[in-house]
């Protein structure tokens, strides 16, 4: 049951942003924002299905995607083009 609750849960949100994207954005950005929600979706449905079956890599993983995601949040501007 849980398993089921949490792949419609994600096919909600995502299926939603992307909806979102083709309505709100202009042509320019769609690609990028459709791909970041994507690529977004693939690494939620990745740790779901790793999470049952290897706890030990879901948590290293998780916890390497917190620690890059907080370094992008603050090296961001010296490492990305800033517009």
């Amino acid at each position: 049951m849980e398993k089921r609750l949490f792949i419609w849960i994600g096919a909600v949100i995502f299926g939603g942003l992307l909806l979102q994207t083709f309505i709100q954005l202009e042509a320019d950005y769609q690609l990028e924002a459709a791909g970041f929600i994507l690529f977004s979706a693939a690494i939620y449905y990745g740790l779901f299905f790793l999470k049952k079956r290897k706890s030990n890599l879901y948590l290293g993983l998780t916890c390497a995607l917190g620690i890059v995601s907080l370094l992008l949040v603050f090296f961001a501007p010296l490492i990305l083009p800033v517009h």
